[in-house]
């Protein structure tokens, strides 16, 4: 019983440090440390030191397991077509590429989904291992304390280097510059997350130790508190509550200030709901002030600051999340019943993706929405049943409660689990390793707290013993095969992880060695063998059979791939482009033109789509998706250019596939100045001051590119004319200014010069272009 109750401590406190258990290994130490607990806790019943406890709500957990697994065993084409028509659709276009039929699973994506299961499975098992291991009020006194201590140190750390780092976790891990470092975490609100989990169960202990007085004078009172033995106590778990919930404020998250702000209602709730101490009201409005005053010292400005960007510039409530729940809404449509499978989200959202950028979503920021889209209307409907027996029997033992300590464990783990539920509508605090962990501790802990014996010596715990040979079996068996399953599962995953990881950079290409694709062949066969459903160890072998020339194995190879994940738009293109090699253009078209529709907002699809098109003489096709490229991203402009060239495009028909954009605009100015059409080239330039007036925040490395055209060709009149409109365009930048100044006198029209390098100068007072010019002028009028 002791490594199992050293398991649940290990794992509540380092699953956090472990920046938020979000990597491959870290997931590994998470997920082996709980079977290794399940463990040594069925070998304490094995030998009679444990009596093991029914566990409430376990029936609906295990369901939704079981549903889980439902979603990646290979299911007859019918059956899948009857529960999800839209999962068969995308599975049967992935074997039609190969002419051929078979089985097919729920989920479209089975290795994320069976990566899914272990960590509920992980989840569930840490549940029934907290409740089986914590059923004494001493242990339950240890680890509430202990937490209270690990809070604190936590928040106070986070504060100091939140303040003296810079992108920086844990004060030595350098994080990608777009990241809102807090403490451990890359993700500011993913650390909120946890510590408005942490703070409720604090803010309880603070209110348990709460010295007890009498009627008295103010300073009697604070002289009678210290003299107390749970002074000290209490005085340090305020404290670190304190520094807890000022960390929260801190990390700017505004979906945790909200649900903790939340949180507190339902604290004080359940503190009028059992006729609690009366001056408990004045001690939650006393925390409340000193809340509100030590924020004040970090400064409240910033959190208001923070709310504020929740506006957009016309003063409407907007945030880009409103766009990925829209999007998601049609995927919940299309895939009701089952989902889409879970860990699915990031495959099945691209194809249903409004926002054009190159962005990579792998959630909803919205765990409700994201999962009905990966378990459907039953996935759903069976964690709400879990969530609803849950709260009615832990709330139903928890109102029999007389022992102040339980009462207020309970109070704190609840609200914690409540605040975390309440922030699930803005975020995806419980697909973060640690944070899910926690919110299962957390269940846990209110069901030991609601069920924990007091004074009664013939049972540590109200909970009904499993009684029985079969049931103590039963519970031996599946918590031995579990662990020896997340063993096996482990070793398959972080095996094919680690194999992958020397080959995944790199780019196989016709000036590849043999020696060198020997190698990359040999390491992804070997993640194919740890791994059977890694699908990119089997796209690297058939990109390697192809160098090999061995076409056979390469169509076999990709329709592994791609059948264990068809929504891979560069699987798709990359095999595209072998069939149309070798003769199979029926193929290749339809592998293309999934490749788009899977991944519409990107312009490297498009673009390898309608080039193939050209090449199959079907130009009005390929010129539209040319376009389509172009107007996802201007980058390919003269890539475009040069495509249509080489396919004999004439001009004219080259000018339809031209976005009213600058950058394609310019790319073909530019080579129609080169091919000797200059008044042409000349005309686009010109146009293009047109072009960028209709467009509502242009660059500024637009106009300088106009300007420096006009001014090569000692185009004057146009050159002022351009920088004449970029200075209206964007009025707050010196360097417009200063190039009109510089042409104005150029003209001879000393005044206007002097006007315009003065108003650079208003602009930027520091700017040295501009003094130098102005002092040139002074000089030259002496």
């Amino acid at each position: 019983m002791k490594t199992a109750r050293f398991s649940i401590f290990f794992l509540i406190f380092f699953t956090p440090l472990a920046f938020g258990t979000k990597a491959a290994w870290s997931y590994g130490i998470m997920e082996g440390m709980i079977g290794a607990g399940l463990l040594f806790f069925a070998l304490a019943v094995i030998k009679k030191q444990a009596q093991p406890v029914e566990v409430p709500a376990l029936v609906p957990l295990l369901m939704f397991l079981m549903y889980i697994l439902l979603q990646v065993v290979p299911l007859p084409p019918g059956l899948v077509k009857f529960l999800s028509p839209h999962a068969y659709t995308i599975h049967s276009r992935a074997y039609e590429l190969f002419d051929t039929q078979g089985w097919m699973t729920l989920s479209i994506h089975p290795q994320a989904t069976v990566f899914q299961f272990f960590r509920y499975a992980a989840y569930t098992a840490f549940y029934v291992l907290t409740i089986q291991v914590l059923k004494e009020k001493r242990s339950l006194q240890s680890i509430a304390l202990s937490i209270a201590l690990y809070g604190g140190l936590l928040a106070l750390s986070s504060i100091l280097q939140l303040y003296l780092t810079e992108d920086m976790a844990l004060w030595f891990w350098y994080t990608p510059e777009n990241s809102m470092v807090m403490g451990p975490y890359s993700n500011h609100n993913h650390y909120a997350g946890l510590m408005e989990m942490i703070f409720p169960l604090v803010l309880g202990l603070f209110f348990f130790y709460r010295p007890r007085i009498g009627e008295t004078s103010f300073i009697r009172g604070i002289i009678e508190i210290l003299n107390q033995e749970k002074a000290n106590i209490h005085i340090l778990i305020g404290a670190s509550a304190l520094l807890v919930i000022v960390s929260i404020f801190v990390s700017l998250s505004r979906g945790a200030i909200i649900s903790t702000c939340l949180a507190l209602f339902v604290f004080s709730f359940l503190l009028l709901k059992r006729k609690t101490n009366r001056r408990n009201s004045l001690l939650i409005i006393g925390v409340i002030m000193v809340v509100a005053l030590t924020m004040g010292w970090f400064g409240w400005d910033q959190v208001f600051e923070r709310f504020a960007k929740m506006k957009n510039p016309e003063g409407v409530l907007y945030n880009t999340r409103l766009e990925f729940w829209k999007d998601s809404l049609q995927i919940i449509k299309d895939f009701f019943l089952t989902g889409a499978g879970f860990g699915g989200f990031v495959h099945i959202y691209p194809p249903y993706k409004s926002l054009i950028d190159n962005r990579v979503l792998n959630f909803a920021h919205n765990d409700y929405i994201q999962l009905l889209v990966e378990g459907g209307i039953l996935g759903f409907s069976i964690i709400a049943v879990f969530m609803a027996v849950f709260f009615f029997k832990s709330f139903k033992a928890f109102s029999k409660r007389r022992d102040a300590f339980c009462v207020y464990l309970y109070i704190g783990s609840i609200t914690g689990m409540v605040s975390i539920l309440f922030h699930s509508f803005t975020d995806f605090n419980l697909h973060i390793g640690a944070n899910g962990l926690w919110f299962a501790f957390l269940a846990g802990l209110a069901v030991s707290a609601a069920n924990t014996n007091i004074r009664r010596k013939q049972s540590s715990t109200r909970l009904v013993p499993v009684e029985g040979i079969f049931k103590r079996r039963l519970l031996i068996g599946v918590s031995m095969g579990f662990a020896v399953t997340v063993f096996v599962f482990q070793v398959s995953h972080l095996g094919g992880a680690f194999y992958l990881a020397h080959i995944k950079d790199k780019v196989i290409t016709s000036e590849t060695s043999q020696t060198e694709l020997d190698a990359i062949q040999s390491i992804a066969r070997t993640a194919s063998a740890f791994d059977p459903l890694l699908s990119r160890s089997r796209y690297f072998e058939a990109v390697t059979a192809i160098r090999k020339n061995k076409l056979d194995q390469a169509e076999v190879l990709f329709r592994t791939a791609i059948s264990l994940a068809p929504l891979n738009s560069w699987y798709l293109m990359r095999f595209g482009r072998f069939a149309a090699r070798n003769g199979r253009p029926e193929n290749a078209e339809t592998a293309f033109s999934l490749a788009v529709k899977y991944r519409p907002t990107l312009a490297v699809y498009t673009l390898q789509y309608g080039t193939w098109l050209l090449s199959t003489n079907r130009i009005d096709q390929g010129l539209a998706l040319l376009k389509t490229t172009l107007e996802l991203d201007d980058q390919y402009s003269d890539t475009v250019i040069r495509t249509l060239l080489v396919a004999n495009v004439d001009k004219e028909k080259i000018l339809t596939a031209i976005p009213r954009t600058p950058g394609p605009m310019f790319a073909y100015a530019d080579f129609l100045y080169t091919v000797g059409q200059q008044i042409q080239g000349e005309e686009i330039y010109r146009d293009m001051l047109a072009i960028l007036g209709e467009i509502d925040n242009p660059k500024i490395s637009h106009y300088w590119r106009v300007y420096r055209f006009f001014i090569r060709q000692k185009n004057i009149k146009d050159a002022v004319a351009t920088m004449e409109q970029a200075e209206i365009a964007i009025p707050d930048y010196p360097g417009f200014k200063i190039a009109l100044g510089d042409l104005y006198r150029r003209q001879g029209i000393l005044f206007k010069a002097r006007e315009k390098y003065e108003q650079a100068l208003y602009i930027d007072l520091k700017n040295k272009k501009a003094r130098q010019r102005l002092k040139r002028m002074d000089a030259q009028s002496l």
